[in-house]
C-alpha cells in the first residue's frame, strides 16, 4: 500500500482509492436503510423481529436465519474493516489514536453481532446495546472514511 500511495506515477491508483472510499458512504447509508426497512434498527423493532409476537402472528426469527444474516454481514464488515483501516493506518495521526479508534470500531462491531443472540434468547435490554453499537459502528466508520478521504485529498498520507 505504501508504494502504491507514494509512487510518483500512482495518480490512477489514488483516483481509484478515492472513488472506492467515496463508495463507502452509499454503502453505509444503504446498510442503515436496510436495517430500518427490515425492522432491525430500533430496540422495540429488534425485539419483535427476533422474538416474534403471538398477538400479531409474527413468528420469531430462527437461529439458522440469524446465523445466515450474521455470516453475510460479517463478510461485508470485514471488507469494510480492511478498506477503512488499510488507509487509516497511513494517515498522519499519532499511533495511539489510530489504535484506539480501530479497537473502538471493532468493539462496536463485536457488541453489535453478539447482542443479536442475547435478544433472541430473551434478554430484551440487549436490544439497546444492539442499537447503540450499530449506530456507533456506522458513525465511526463514516468518521474514519472522512478522515481517510481528507488525508488522501490533502496528501497527508505517510
Amino acid at each position: 500500500m505504501r508504494f502504491v500511495v507514494q509512487h510518483k506515477k500512482a495518480v490512477y491508483i489514488n483516483f481509484l482509492v478515492v472513488l472506492f472510499s467515496l463508495a463507502i458512504y452509499p454503502f453505509l447509508s444503504l446498510y442503515t436503510l436496510f436495517k430500518y426497512l427490515t425492522n432491525e434498527l430500533f430496540p422495540e423493532d429488534i425485539i419483535l423481529a427476533l422474538q416474534g409476537n403471538p398477538e400479531e402472528f409474527l413468528e420469531p426469527k430462527s437461529i439458522e436465519a440469524i446465523i445466515e444474516a450474521i455470516h453475510i454481514e460479517s463478510f461485508l464488515s470485514i471488507i469494510l474493516f480492511i478498506t477503512l483501516l488499510s488507509i487509516f493506518i497511513r494517515v498522519n495521526l499519532p499511533d495511539k489514536v489510530k489504535i484506539y479508534v480501530s479497537m473502538i470500531l471493532f468493539i462496536f462491531y463485536i457488541t453489535y453481532i453478539f447482542s443479536i443472540f442475547a435478544v433472541r434468547f430473551g434478554l430484551n435490554f440487549f436490544s439497546y446495546t444492539y442499537f447503540i453499537s450499530f449506530i456507533g459502528f456506522i458513525f465511526l466508520a463514516f468518521g474514519i472514511n472522512t478522515i481517510n478521504l481528507f488525508a488522501f485529498l490533502t496528501g497527508k498520507i505517510k
